[in-house]
């Protein structure tokens, strides 16, 4: 995890956030605190321990050629997530 990059966190009790992160990693654990690019919402602190899975976030989905720029839900977003097969 790096510095002040996004990513979308999978953690125990908040399910997936997509959040800016500053790691405050240990050997033993730690924690991490998560900032919104929202100011409405305060930055928090989570478990190391609490954290299932990240995801660096490195592109946005938008429309394609001249038609206009979609959005894509919380729930559309989730939907396609877990239609991602990892190869092993």
């Amino acid at each position: 995890i790096k510095k002040g990059n996004t990513y979308i966190i999978h953690t125990k009790d908040a399910g997936l956030v997509y959040k800016r992160v500053v790691p405050y990693l240990t050997k033993n654990g730690g924690y991490v605190e998560l900032f919104s690019d929202n100011p409405a919402y305060t930055p928090y602190k989570i478990k190391a321990d609490d954290i299932l899975e990240v995801w660096e976030y490195v592109s946005t989905l938008k429309g394609v050629g001249n038609k206009p720029e979609q959005t894509i839900s919380i729930d559309g977003m989730i939907k396609l997530l877990k239609q991602i097969k990892i190869d092993e």
